[in-house]
């Protein structure tokens, strides 16, 4: 109880620091950029696969050949939707602290007596 109560004692410099904490550690405007730029990517090779596949569905050509550039495309592909993924899963977890900061925050600006017991 102690702790909390020294919490509210300092409310406005909590309330300061964790606005500042919460604007830049869960900050996701790189990563979201970041995402459109693996998106486009993404549609970019998935672009080039159809166009190598339609090519060789209907010109002659070397399968060893047709097989690498097949191979080096889907390798694009699978490195570009794994960070992806990362950026996603990360872009998520920051939205995450960012709501639990913030709900913090509310309880705390509506807090304006000590605490005097446990609340459950």
């Amino acid at each position: 109880m102690r702790a909390a109560n020294k919490v509210l004692t300092e409310k406005d410099a909590v309330i300061e620091t964790f606005c500042l904490i919460r604007d830049s550690a869960v900050d996701t405007s790189a990563l979201e950029q970041e995402r459109t730029e693996l998106t486009d990517e993404l549609n970019i090779v998935t672009g080039l696969i159809q166009d190598g596949i339609y090519q060789n569905a209907h010109v002659a050509r070397n399968q060893a050949d047709y097989n690498k550039e097949y191979e080096t495309l889907t390798a694009r592909y699978e490195k570009a939707k794994s960070r992806l993924d990362d950026v996603e899963a990360e872009i998520h977890d920051k939205n995450s602290r960012r709501k639990s900061i913030e709900h913090y925050l509310e309880l705390l600006e509506e807090r304006k007596d000590a605490v005097t017991e446990y609340e459950s």
